[in-house]
């Protein structure tokens, strides 16, 4: 159950008008809607939080594409970058397709991030108890590795609990050290809908990265990325979405478009020009560039200098290759003593 903490840049996802061969589902009985799916009559599945039930048609389509490239081994290195695919899917929620990732789910799209951001001992970041193991797994291996503080807040949870509350909660746990606010879109226990929004202004006035664990947000939520203002979000393409296993997409802006969001660049601290793009931001293994849908010039801020009217940010230039297994001391999933809430 979705809790009413919401905001405008995230609504109900519209239920389309028809599907391919299938019967407009507006006026659709529950039964025909079911007939979509490949659900054995006596099943009443309630675990899409875990993994969704995928219709034939994507089925179908994961047949034929297995088929087709079974055929063709001798095209087996076709160029991968799926630019096409990317694009289409970045349009979707608000980005462009140099700012879109296809990964292979929500914990691998994570993991990524967290193991790429220059933290050093001393360093701290802002998160909830309510977070999936992959997040806090990966949070830990960093401090065990690094030294950094994981405080982890214990947020309020029932039907009346209001944004404000929550937004204040993380406000006071920010100290001095704090370089980065992390925390589900929707939490993996009791469903809440965080104040995404509101959480990621409160980080761009501290000078703080978000990393938002949005496993469960694609299907059940049409969300405008960039109006959300975060820094990476990392999704899964198997729950809501109604996709096969395997799939995850992986949201890393690299924009700032002050007519949707005043977020600074995460790399260089810069609010302005309108448009400006920031690829410092990326790692260097990224995918290529495109053409972007806004108008982007490339920033060409020194890497080690923040903007004087700007916090500094921590660097996110490290290298990707850190493993996301368990960590050392206080095992991979366990929570810092330094807790709060």
């Amino acid at each position: 159950m979705l809790h009413s903490v919401r905001e405008a840049a995230v609504t109900q996802t519209a239920i389309p008008e028809t599907l391919p061969g299938a019967p407009p589902l507006r006026d659709a009985s529950w039964d025909e809607i079911r007939e979509l799916f490949m659900l054995t009559p006596n099943a009443i599945h309630l675990n899409t939080g875990t993994i969704g039930a995928m219709p034939y048609e994507v089925l179908d389509t994961m047949d034929q594409v297995t088929r087709a490239w079974t055929g063709g081994l001798m095209d087996v290195y076709p160029p991968g970058m799926y630019t096409g695919h990317r694009e289409r899917i970045a349009r979707s929620f608000g980005v462009d397709q140099d700012e879109m990732v296809i990964t292979h789910n929500a914990t691998e799209g994570v993991a990524r991030v967290i193991n790429g951001l220059d933290l050093h001992e001393g360093d701290e970041v802002v998160t909830t108890t309510h977070e999936c193991y992959s997040v806090l797994s990966n949070f830990n291996l960093v401090r065990n590795r690094h030294g950094i503080t994981v405080k982890a807040l214990t947020l309020p949870s029932g039907y009346d609990v209001r944004a404000e509350e929550i937004v204040d909660l993380f406000e006071r746990a920010i100290g001095p050290r704090t370089k980065v606010l992390a925390f589900a879109g929707v939490t993996l226990f009791t469903g809440t809908l965080l104040p995404i929004r509101a959480l990621c202004e409160l980080a761009h006035r501290h000078g703080l990265i978000t990393v938002i664990d949005g496993a469960l947000l694609p299907g059940m939520l049409d969300c405008d990325m960039r109006a959300l203002g975060a820094d990476f979000i990392s999704c899964s393409g198997s729950k809501f979405q109604c996709g096969p296993l395997g799939t995850g997409l992986l949201y890393v802006r690299n924009k700032v478009v002050p007519s949707t969001t005043r977020c600074r660049c995460p790399r260089c601290g810069r609010s302005s020009p309108p448009g400006t793009r920031c690829t410092a931001a990326l790692r260097r293994a990224a995918t290529p560039r495109s053409r972007a849908t806004t108008s982007a010039t490339t920033c060409r801020a020194p890497a080690a200098r923040a903007s004087p009217a700007a916090p500094a940010w921590p660097r996110r230039a490290r290298s990707s290759t850190r493993s996301a297994a368990g960590g050392s001391s206080g095992g991979p999933w366990s929570l810092p003593t330094t807790a709060a809430g």
